[in-house]
């Protein structure tokens, strides 16, 4: 497995007995996640906008819609609800995660994986880019203008904030993110180098050298 997947997995495993559950994933992209829950014993669906990766989820055998998390309608009802690193897009924040935890059976969970784009420090990006040199207000600079979007990326607070509006009782946490953009941004990964990186984000987080940009959100339904 990836370990940019099993890092997910490896959580939501902790979180709750997959086997015989109704999944439903938000940005699956192309089903990594998605084959491995089924594996599990999930009963699995996911929803992306993007056409031609819910192309690829589809050959792999998954139930997954080319679908909006605005606008998508089932009236299914899921034990677990998975937003996988999904929603900092989405620009109707308030009016999708209302329509997405409709779905929510009761005593259901909601889980949520994002980045947190303030929550970054001087150390945290010098490590990041690998520069020792810059200045934190040319670091600062730099990454916010690398994450710059029309329409703009929610930061975590607003995420937090509008998953509040639905279910009021929220476990956060705080875990690493960075080594999936530093392993997206390497052509020839192999699972070593990705497990180094991971590996090395997690000690560091551990010895207070930098900050956790990963944000988790459990929400527990009555």
């Amino acid at each position: 497995m990836d370990p940019r997947t099993r890092y997910t997995f490896s959580f939501i495993h902790d979180q709750v007995k997959l086997q015989g559950l109704k999944v439903l994933e938000v940005g699956c992209g192309s089903g990594e996640l998605g084959v491995e829950l089924s594996l599990a014993g999930a009963d699995y669906m996911g929803i992306d906008s993007d056409r031609r990766l819910v192309g690829i989820a589809v050959s792999r055998g998954l139930d997954v819609r080319s679908a909006d998390a605005t606008t998508f309608k089932t009236s299914q009802r899921f034990d677990l609800i998975l937003w996988t690193r999904s929603l900092h897009h989405i620009h109707q924040l308030d009016q999708s995660i209302e329509n997405i935890s409709s779905m929510l059976a009761p005593g259901g969970i909601i889980i949520l994986e994002e980045m947190d784009l303030d929550h970054v420090d001087d150390r945290t990006l010098k490590w990041y880019y690998k520069d020792q040199m810059s200045t934190a207000d040319q670091l600062a600079h730099k990454w916010h203008s690398e994450h710059d979007h029309d329409p703009p990326l929610h930061k975590g607070k607003d995420m937090v904030i509008a998953l509040k509006r639905v279910d009021q009782q929220l476990q956060i946490e705080r875990c690493a993110y960075l080594f999936r953009n530093l392993i997206d941004s390497t052509s020839d990964a192999d699972q070593e180098f990705m497990l180094g990186i991971l590996n090395e984000e997690e000690q560091l987080i551990l010895q207070g050298e930098i900050l956790p940009v990963g944000l988790r959100v459990t929400a527990r339904s009555n």
